[in-house]
């Protein structure tokens, strides 16, 4: 069974970066909306309008590090972009063509994370 895990990228008017989730909850902001999404990063809470939230895709690269929804892979032939839908890991190439998961599971040994869409997004223009 897959690990569930969630990382996300926080946006917001003092910061910009990528964090580990350590809970994620639903409750309202001082009563208000009751179905925003609350990440807490120790001692920090941030609300659904401030991150992006990315999960994991229980895949790991040829060096064994987790692999993202939004990180961008690099492979003998091609540069791909992780996504992630309804419990299933989906690879875009440069043109948004999809292959599933399934197609490159052999091949993730041969697979290196190079970074992600939301710190490098250099790393998708000329593919």
């Amino acid at each position: 069974m897959r690990e569930i895990k969630y990382r996300a990228w926080v946006l917001c008017e003092h910061e910009a970066s990528m964090k580990d989730v350590v809970v994620l909850s639903m409750k309202g902001k001082d009563g208000e909306k009751e179905d925003e999404f609350i990440v807490t990063y120790g001692n920090c809470q941030y609300y659904t309008h401030e991150y992006t939230l990315m999960q994991y895709t229980g895949l790991k690269d040829k060096n064994g590090k987790e692999i993202y929804e939004g990180d961008v892979l690099k492979s003998p032939s091609k540069i791909l972009e992780v996504g992630y839908d309804a419990g299933q890991t989906l690879f875009y190439d440069h043109d948004m063509q999809i292959a599933r998961a399934t197609n490159y599971i052999e091949n993730l040994k041969w697979v290196e994370i190079i970074g992600n869409i939301y710190e490098n997004p250099e790393l998708l223009d000329d593919t």
